[in-house]
C-alpha cells in the first residue's frame, strides 16, 4: 500500500458479512473495524502533503468519513491527552495512573469549556486552545500557593534595586499584567478611603496614635496608609 501511495484502500469482510476490517493508507496505515461501514462508497478528500507543500485530493473510504463525522468524547479525549501528555520516567503503575488521571481531568475540562463557549456564541479567537488552557490551569495552581506571592515580591524588589543602580531608560517597558489568580488573591483586605480630614479616626495598630481616613474593607478598622507609615500592611500580615 505504501508503494501504491496515499489513498490506497484494502478491506477484509467476515464470512457472515457482519464485520468489515478496512486499511486506509494516508501518511501511514490506518486500521478501522466496523459492523456498519466498509470502504464503499469511495469519495475524494483534501489532505496536506508535506513533501509537495500543497493539498492533494486522495481517495477516502466511507468508514473513515463516518468515523470523522460521528466521533465522540472518548476519541477527542484521547487525542487531547496524546498532544501534551505528562512525561514520566518511572514504571510504577501508581504514578502513571495518577499522571494519566490529571491529564484526563484537564482534557475533559477543556472539552467542556469549549462546548460551553461555543454554545454561548463566543468568537473562535476568544476561546482558549488546549495548550493555553493548560497554561492557565497551571498558572492558577501556582499562584494559589502563598509562597508564590512572596517570591513575586522578592523578584519585584530586586528589579527595583537594579533600576535604581542604573540610569533610567528613555522608554520604559510596561509591566506585564498579572494572572487573574494572582491579581485577585486575598482581595478581602483592601484599603478604602472614608470621610475627609475632619472626620478622621485613630489607627487601630498597637502603639500607633495617628489619625487616618483609611479603612480596611474586611476588618472594618482604621489603619495608617501613607508615605511615612504603613500600618495597613503590618496589621494584615501579622
Amino acid at each position: 500500500m505504501k508503494r501504491n501511495g496515499r489513498g490506497s484502500v484494502d478491506q477484509i469482510v467476515r464470512n457472515d458479512k457482519r464485520c468489515c476490517l478496512v486499511k486506509w493508507f494516508d501518511n501511514r496505515g490506518v486500521l478501522l473495524l466496523s459492523t456498519e461501514s466498509g470502504k464503499l462508497p469511495m469519495e475524494k478528500c483534501s489532505r496536506w502533503s508535506e513533501k509537495e507543500k500543497k493539498y492533494l485530493d486522495i481517495n477516502r473510504p466511507a468508514i473513515v468519513k463516518n468515523y470523522n463525522e460521528f466521533m465522540g468524547g472518548v476519541d477527542h479525549l484521547d487525542r487531547c491527552i496524546s498532544n501534551y501528555r505528562m512525561k514520566n520516567r518511572t514504571k510504577k503503575w501508581t504514578v502513571r495512573v495518577i499522571l494519566h488521571m490529571i491529564d484526563f481531568a484537564v482534557s475533559s475540562a477543556w472539552i467542556a469549556y469549549r462546548h460551553k463557549m461555543e454554545a454561548a456564541g463566543a468568537l473562535k479567537k476568544d476561546i482558549f486552545d488546549y495548550f493555553h488552557f493548560r497554561l492557565n490551569v497551571a498558572t492558577t495552581l501556582i499562584y494559589g500557593v502563598k509562597q508564590s506571592q512572596q517570591r513575586i515580591a522578592t523578584i519585584s524588589s530586586s528589579d527595583e534595586s537594579i533600576e535604581d543602580s542604573e540610569p533610567p531608560a528613555k522608554r520604559r517597558i510596561p509591566a506585564c499584567m498579572p494572572h487573574d489568580s494572582a491579581r485577585k488573591k486575598d482581595v478581602r483586605h483592601m484599603p478604602e478611603m472614608v470621610g475627609d480630614r475632619i472626620h478622621r479616626s485613630k489607627c487601630r495598630m498597637p502603639k500607633c496614635n495617628v489619625l487616618t481616613t483609611v479603612l480596611c474593607s474586611n476588618c472594618k478598622v482604621f489603619l495608617c496608609f501613607n508615605g511615612s507609615r504603613n500600618c495597613f500592611k503590618q496589621f494584615n500580615e501579622k
